[in-house]
């Protein structure tokens, strides 16, 4: 296969899975010498090695993950500080946080605050735990309604 129709055939997938409803994660995967692109997920012996467009989760004050794009997990959740794993490099990504509300927890709030724990952007270092200070780690803190203490409360967190 030459270069061109190798190229063109990736465009076109790449066009076709851009075209899906805004709630399926785009990701690139990797196998070998192969790279796919794919709807949400890669297949068992594939490495997601991108994403494509916005990455989000909506977390509970918990730490629960109530719905998300895809591919996200909550490393630690304690007392109004989350660690967010969004499985690849954030690095070159604007970070955001966004307090909500839920059932559960539809009281007032302060702000929330988001970075990334990691990499060389990494606002502040030393604030995630060793082995989460990495660009695929975002920190997110919620604070009380006076914002002089950090409380747990649900939060949108995105990357984009």
């Amino acid at each position: 296969m030459t270069r061109r129709v190798a190229l063109a055939l990736a465009m076109s997938m790449i066009a076709s899975v851009a075209a899906r409803p805004a709630a399926a994660g785009i990701v690139v995967c990797k196998r070998r010498q192969a790279v796919t692109v794919r709807v949400d997920t890669c297949r068992k012996k594939e490495t997601r090695v991108a994403s494509l467009g916005a990455q989000w989760a909506l977390v509970d004050a918990g730490g629960a993950i109530v719905a998300q794009s895809g591919g996200i997990s909550v490393a630690i959740a304690q007392g109004g500080f989350y660690v967010i794993d969004f499985g690849v490099d954030q690095t070159g990504r604007a970070v955001h946080a966004t307090p909500t509300l839920t059932t559960a927890d539809a009281g007032f709030r302060g702000v929330a605050v988001a970075g990334l724990c990691g990499g060389t952007q990494a606002a502040i270092t030393g604030l995630c735990p060793a082995g989460m200070d990495t660009s695929h780690h975002v920190y997110v803190a919620t604070t009380s309604v006076t914002n002089g203490v950090q409380e747990a409360h649900a939060f949108y967190v995105s990357t984009n």
